[in-house]
């Protein structure tokens, strides 16, 4: 089922593809590079999850981390692209355990996806070369494995997912040195993500413990689009 708090998102991305068919068409297909930092935050949901259970203390905290990847752009009217791509996406997480004697592990996670985005863009444009950029798209997100260190197993939710990826930003434009776009992100998933699993003796089984993870992230976007070859 999908989250109500979605559904703005999903109109919004029916509004922009309406536009598209209205567009006349523009002949301009680039390929462009990015990377994305991922930036830890608790202002839209929590993403640092601290339990108490039977005296012990499970923690799991996002770290930063970064997403990066190629991207075709194909150009379908004066205020509108079509974007798609691939992504690798590599989330960091600190993992503790401690219990009222010991700390049981202090650990980092590393979580791996790939992205496979289709999202539309449009344009404002503010001088010559400078333009407002808004985008809006969904994601097809691989999860290729699960992961495990002592203590502690991270099990996906599923092996793939869609979300949703909405960008805000600026980018200039030249006619010989290409585009260069710089702008922020939000990415969020129709469920969670992961669920990371707690043990307290060193043996997979039935976990002490388990704390749920959507994987939504922000992210800083730099992109640089090659120029069209004439």
């Amino acid at each position: 089922m999908i989250n109500k708090a979605k559904i703005p998102f999903l109109l919004l991305l029916v509004s922009f593809a309406n536009i598209a068919i209205s567009q006349k068409p523009k002949r301009e297909t680039l390929l462009g590079l990015h990377i994305s930092p991922i930036i830890t935050t608790n202002i839209i949901e929590k993403n640092d999850v601290e339990l108490f259970t039977d005296s012990i203390n499970y923690q799991l905290k996002q770290k930063t981390g970064i997403n990066y990847g190629m991207e075709i752009r194909f150009g379908i009217g004066e205020r509108l692209s079509l974007h798609t791509g691939i992504n690798y996406t590599q989330r960091n997480f600190d993992v503790k355990i401690n219990t009222p004697d010991t700390l049981l592990t202090d650990s980092s996670l590393k979580f791996i996806s790939y992205e496979v985005p289709i999202s539309l863009s449009g344009y404002v444009k503010l001088t010559g070369q400078l333009y407002l950029c808004g985008n809006l798209g969904l994601s097809f997100d691989f999860y290729p494995t699960n992961i495990s260190i002592p203590h502690v197993y991270g099990k996906r939710y599923n092996w793939a997912q869609f979300a949703i990826n909405g960008t805000t930003g600026m980018e200039f434009r030249t006619k010989n040195s290409g585009y260069i776009f710089l702008g922020a992100s939000y990415h969020t998933h129709f469920s969670n993500m992961l669920y990371v699993l707690f043990y307290k003796s060193n043996q997979i089984g039935s976990a002490d413990e388990y704390i749920p993870f959507s994987g939504n992230y922000f992210s800083v976007n730099l992109k640089y689009y090659f120029p069209q070859s004439k």
